[in-house]
């Protein structure tokens, strides 16, 4: 191809651009009259007798006239009302969706909920301390045999847990009483001091005078309070450990026996042992050694937004790395401590009881810090919450397929639930799946009309001064 060829195709391409621009001014600017084409349509009564008047930066602002933001201050522009749907004033365009769609994006809503609240917080942390727990000595009240030893030292037990079992002939002698005892009771009164005075005095006169009238006295009350009553010795077996279940066994006839299991009287360690089966043991003998849990304290540090909130004696629970799903419960010792401006962070401290070989300072545990609770609050799923730089809303469900992205204030969290301060009423549904393609659609929608009102202005005639 010659250059004057070149010339002659680059020329067409330039009329033809020109063309279209023209045709477009043609079409799309302004009469003379101050509308447009569109605008002296067939339906240009209709049209602005059915208008609505937004914001094309906040597409929430909506008005029945013409004005002006509150907000930016920007003009409002007119749009045709069967291009909005109607829902809160204070959220963003309604979005419309065919059950169909929302069946294959899995829409689904829930009422938002009352519930009680409780700020909880984890951080980590390190031993610092740990105070050895108090001694307690197990000792035998009376000579027995051991028979059998239910724990080894060293291991862990709870208060009653079984650690010897011991074959004591005072403790079965004692439950031979009790039956005797009560026994006695259920037969006729024996005689008083006052009903034996006067058979002694007659004893004497008939020839007893060998023996005084108080000697023979005192052989009568004294075999009558031989046997000690069934209240006492019921209390003597009820400090060996016997319930009324048991006391209820041996009455309707159960047999003795000098079996005794000795049983630990805290939670803690056992840290000793000093019997074995078949050993002999005497009265007050020690059988074996228990420890109470050591008091462990653990410094941690917690992000100085939380700090704010934490109190002494609040709940904690510390988990430890070798069995980090046993909590283990404690308090706040020392809420603040000190702060960290490096980290910015601020140490707090935290004691809680533990067996002490569980333990040991400088150990890295995981605690957890709760606050006290708020009762009756209004709460969603932390899912159903869309945040971004400026600010956080939800999206709720206006019924017929309709829904709407509406801005609310963001509290309190916790177990996966968030705190709404402000923005949803009673009976409002709120998407908790799906909810990012609504508000990507009613963005969308935001955006056509910014953009449709930037057109407006660019197509606007231009104020030329007349001349003079």
């Amino acid at each position: 191809m010659s250059s004057a060829q070149r010339v002659l195709v680059a020329i067409g391409l330039l009329a033809a651009f020109g063309a279209g621009i023209a045709l477009d001014r043609l079409v799309l600017v302004q009469t003379g009259t101050g509308q447009t084409l569109e605008s002296i349509s067939d339906g240009d009564l209709h049209d602005h007798q059915h208008a609505t008047w937004v914001c094309p930066m906040h597409a929430e602002i909506i008005a029945g006239e013409p004005g002006s933001c509150p907000i930016c201050g920007m003009d409002l522009v007119q749009v045709a009302n069967d291009t909005l749907e109607s829902g809160r004033e204070d959220g963003g365009p309604v979005v419309r969706l065919a059950p169909g769609v929302m069946h294959n994006f899995a829409i689904r809503s829930e009422p938002f909920e009352r519930a009680p609240m409780a700020r909880i917080v984890a951080a980590a942390g390190f031993i610092r301390a740990v105070k050895p727990g108090q001694k307690v000595n197990v000792k035998v009240a009376d000579a027995a045999v051991v028979t059998a030893v239910s724990v080894r030292a060293g291991r862990l037990v709870k208060k009653g847990d079984v650690l010897l079992v011991v074959d004591m002939p005072a403790f079965e002698q004692l439950q031979k009483d009790y039956l005797a005892a009560v026994a006695k009771e259920a037969e006729p009164r024996l005689a008083t001091e006052d009903d034996a005075a006067p058979a002694i005095a007659a004893e004497a006169e008939d020839g007893g005078k060998d023996q005084p009238a108080d000697a023979k006295m005192e052989e009568k009350i004294t075999a009558s309070v031989a046997v000690p009553d069934s209240a006492s010795l019921r209390r003597r077996l009820a400090a060996f450990g016997w319930t009324d279940e048991k006391f209820a066994v041996l009455e309707a006839g159960g047999a003795t026996s000098p079996r005794y299991e000795i049983r630990a009287p805290i939670d803690g360690q056992l840290l000793k042992l000093a019997v074995q089966p078949g050993d002999s043991v005497e009265p007050g003998q020690e059988l074996a050694q228990v420890t109470t849990d050591a008091e462990a304290t653990v410094l941690a540090d917690l992000f100085q937004r939380d700090s704010t909130w934490i109190r002494a004696r609040d709940r904690v629970q510390v988990f430890l790395p070798h069995s980090p799903t046993q909590p283990w419960e404690g308090f706040i010792d020392k809420p603040r401590m000190h702060a960290n401006p490096t980290s910015r962070s601020v140490t707090v401290q935290a004691a809680f009881r533990v067996p002490q070989p569980l333990v040991h300072n400088g150990m890295y545990v995981k605690i957890k810090v709760y606050g006290d609770p708020i009762p009756d609050v209004p709460t969603v799923p932390r899912e159903a919450l869309i945040r971004t730089e400026n600010e956080t809303r939800v999206v709720i469900a206006l019924g017929d397929g309709r829904f709407q992205a509406v801005p609310v204030q963001a509290g309190l969290e916790s177990g996966g639930r968030v705190h709404i301060r402000s923005g949803l009423k009673e009976g409002d549904e709120v998407v908790v799946s799906g909810q990012f393609l609504i508000d990507s659609e009613s963005s969308l929608r935001a955006s056509f009309l910014r953009l449709g009102s930037a057109a407006q202005e660019s197509d606007a005639p231009a104020d030329v001064p007349s001349s003079p």
